[in-house]
């Protein structure tokens, strides 16, 4: 599922405060649009580390997660072989949706791997890099 945050600019200018957050879904290639009422503010529920997105990307990709309480965050970026190529977060996070970019720039082609740490909560998950 992805989520969208919508502003509007009218004809003289005016930016729109931000929408509720938007969701597709994706169901045998039908895409169905929903808006999810509630508080922006609201803080997840549940830790969680999203995939990546464009995925293949070339050369970068963003990269977002949910901490739902204050946490030490580490994410951290491998290659296929298990070795660390990139550090993106290290510090302490306040709970809320983070979104970080990783630039590959620097980088070959190949399979990586993204690794989340927050508190007791460990995920990874394997993105594509294409030159």
């Amino acid at each position: 599922m992805v989520y969208y945050y919508v502003k509007v600019v009218d004809n003289g200018g005016n930016l729109s405060a931000q929408s509720n957050t938007i969701s597709f879904l994706c169901n045998n290639g039908i895409s169905e649009a929903k808006i999810r009422a509630g508080n922006l503010n609201e803080l997840p529920k549940e830790f969680a580390l999203e995939k990546n997105y464009p995925n293949p990307f070339n050369p970068v990709t963003t990269i977002r997660f949910a901490i739902p309480e204050n946490s030490f965050v580490t994410l951290k970026i491998f290659d296929i072989l298990g070795k660390e190529t990139t550090t993106l977060v290290n510090s302490f996070e306040e709970a809320g949706y983070k979104t970080v970019q990783f630039d590959a720039t620097n980088l070959p082609s190949g399979i990586y791997i993204y690794k989340l740490t927050a508190g007791n909560f460990v995920d990874m998950k394997k993105m594509v890099l294409m030159k």
